[in-house]
């Protein structure tokens, strides 16, 4: 559950970037591209947010089982807890669910109501007689619906429109954005991406459709789309045409101002595989190599590990301190220094797991005043911390026995 939780947000958040820097580049690119070439920017931003997982890649790093005193934070436990995790993400799938089924549900009662009221004119168009405005409905078979006042003119119109976006896989993308939207409902840059790129396909579909119209054909296309916008929708579940004021009067300006200067493509191609490279990036979830401790018993036993500690100490002339009573700068000196970096490793793994406990206490028990003994003393110093830290998993009783051993041997020094 912690790992769908991070990979949720960590989807939202690359999303949500993705998004930001396309809009960016569309608003400076939009007098270069054309509409096809800028919702293309998006695509990679609806990509990311569709995607809710990661890609772990190993890196040259080992992590290590067992306590870690070393690692803390100010957050309250409440928030890192694996129960906290669960409940926010079976909230998260709650309210997906929810609004999931609304979508459906709404969506299968509006059609079941348009095709009611609509006459087959042949397998791709239907006549309407409830819609203001023409629209495409179905992926794998669409069929356009028009409505049943249109006139000859404007039919032709709505016909060259909602067959580009038939050919342009119009449907497949917003149902894409939909999907989207339901699971990063509590993310409002989810829905901005979702409007903008039905937005743009709409001037994509309109560049389409009056690709070779006449100056007074595009004025009299531009009027269609003003009434239209005029005249409100009776089923509201139904979305793209003909939007708000602000994206029809840019529609218009599309139709009846100069065409868009495309130029050298070169500034969109370079951009959209910044973007690309950026969403490919955020999906690789870098993965230190974790190796069990219990996995080592056999190659390396204790006694050996506590052989090579020493000897690597008196070879690399690492400093150790006796009065901090710990081992872990020493053995971050030693993983710099040495060139055995897999012995270095275990060293570390079976220091953090416990499991050299056993011959420090022998260490101790023997009355090695030497350097052996000293860090022997200093290991099981650390174990007795993190006990009283909470994050050994030692007894009561053997923290209490690791004292009075202890105690003992500094009275031999």
């Amino acid at each position: 559950m912690t790992r769908l939780l991070l990979n949720i947000l960590q989807a939202t958040l690359s999303g949500s970037i993705l998004y930001i820097l396309a809009l960016v580049t569309d608003r400076f690119c939009r007098r270069r591209l054309s509409p096809s070439a800028r919702c293309c920017l998006y695509l990679p931003a609806l990509l990311r947010f569709l995607c809710i997982f990661t890609v772990p890649i190993r890196i040259n790093k080992t992590i290590y089982t067992g306590p870690s005193a070393a690692i803390r934070t100010y957050l309250p436990a409440v928030f890192l807890s694996e129960n906290t995790h669960i409940l926010v993400v079976c909230c998260l799938i709650a309210v997906f669910a929810v609004l999931a089924g609304k979508t459906i549900w709404d969506y299968r009662k509006c059609m079941r109501l348009i095709r009611k009221s609509s006459i087959d004119e042949d397998n791709l168009i239907r006549n309407c007689s409830i819609l203001r405005y023409p629209m495409t409905c179905g992926i794998t078979k669409p069929c356009v619906y028009l409505p049943a006042d249109l006139t000859r003119e404007e039919r032709e119109y709505a016909l060259r429109h909602e067959k580009a976006h038939v050919r342009r896989n119009d449907l497949l993308f917003r149902w894409a954005a939909v999907a989207a939207v339901l699971v990063h409902w509590f993310n409002p840059l989810a829905k901005g991406l979702q409007a903008r790129l039905e937005h743009i396909s709409e001037l994509a579909c309109d560049q389409a459709a009056a690709a070779d119209l006449t100056k007074q054909e595009r004025a009299r296309y531009g009027h269609m789309l003003l009434d239209m916008f005029s005249e409100q929708q009776p089923l509201p579940c139904l979305h793209g045409l003909p939007g708000n004021r602000k994206n029809i009067t840019e529609r218009i300006e599309a139709l009846t101002g100069p065409a868009v200067k495309t130029g050298k493509r070169w500034p969109g191609v370079c951009a959209l595989g910044f973007l690309l490279i950026v969403m490919l990036g955020s999906l690789l979830r870098p993965e230190p190599l974790t190796v069990s401790a219990k996995s080592l018993r056999s190659d390396s036993g204790e006694r050996a590990m506590m052989d090579w500690l020493v000897q690597a100490v008196q070879d690399y002339d690492i400093p150790f301190d006796t009065d901090e009573m710990t081992l872990r700068p020493l053995l971050d000196a030693i993983m710099e220094k040495t060139d055995n970096s897999d012995t270095a490793h275990h060293l570390m793994l079976m220091y953090r797991s416990g499991e050299l406990q056993g011959v420090f206490q022998d260490v101790l028990k023997s009355g090695d005043t030497t350097l052996r003994g000293q860090l022997a003393c200093a290991g099981l110093y650390d174990y007795l911390n993190w006990y009283l830290m909470d994050s050994s998993p030692i007894s009561q009783g053997m923290a209490e026995e690791l004292f009075e051993m202890i105690r003992e041997w500094r009275l031999l020094q």
